[in-house]
């Protein structure tokens, strides 16, 4: 880390870099840019292998790209933006599972008047476990409380929810986008010619 930078001004700039690289490289790539010479202190100069221009593109684009993912580890860059997809995926989860057991099912406190709340029972890895304490109305008693277990696509929710947390926050533009442009000018790098195929 820089000296006298807190890990968040460090990020910033380590950012700012890669995103400027990547960008310049796409440009320089997409263009078909040459350079024959280059200007030190007012002399110009004939450079006499132009391809070395692109390696030394690629060597500037390794060390920003080493530089920005390791700044973005130290900010938990990455991980808070997969936090967010599961927090709005699960609070998704809980509102679409109220609405299914709105008024008919879910249990309502006789004292409070209110809905119990629902528990997450489980995780395992693919989808959610809800407790829910509905109605029965079979009871011989009336109306009493028992739990069932809903399971709930999980994993479903947390991919769809990449497109809310992209356009509602600045996370992803925050710490994701920076990635997309370095893959975008990797391909570039690799002959794939991503950008040039999409805009042509």
């Amino acid at each position: 880390m820089d000296s006298g930078a807190n890990a968040r001004e460090h990020f910033i700039k380590q950012r700012r870099i890669f995103m400027a690289v990547s960008l310049f490289l796409i440009f320089y790539t997409v263009a078909d840019l040459e350079m024959t010479q280059i200007n030190i202190l007012g002399n110009y100069t004939t450079i006499g292998n132009p391809a070395i221009i692109g390696h030394v593109l690629a060597l500037t684009f390794m060390y920003a790209f080493w530089r920005y993912y390791t700044a973005c580890r130290e900010v938990d860059g990455i991980s808070k933006f997969m936090r967010d997809c599961a927090a709005w995926a699960e609070a998704t989860s809980l509102v679409f599972l109220e609405r299914r057991y709105k008024n008919k099912r879910i249990f309502h406190d006789p004292v409070m008047g209110s809905p119990v709340t629902i528990r997450r029972q489980e995780f395992n890895g693919f989808g959610l476990a809800y407790k829910i304490p509905v109605q029965d109305e079979n009871s011989a008693q009336g109306f009493i409380q028992k739990e069932v277990i809903v399971k709930w696509p999980f994993r479903f929710w947390c991919v769809f929810s990449v497109i809310p947390i992209t356009f509602r926050t600045s996370v992803f533009t925050e710490y994701v986008l920076p990635y997309v442009l370095g893959i975008l000018a990797l391909s570039e790098l690799l002959g794939w010619e991503i950008v040039d195929k999409v805009m042509s």
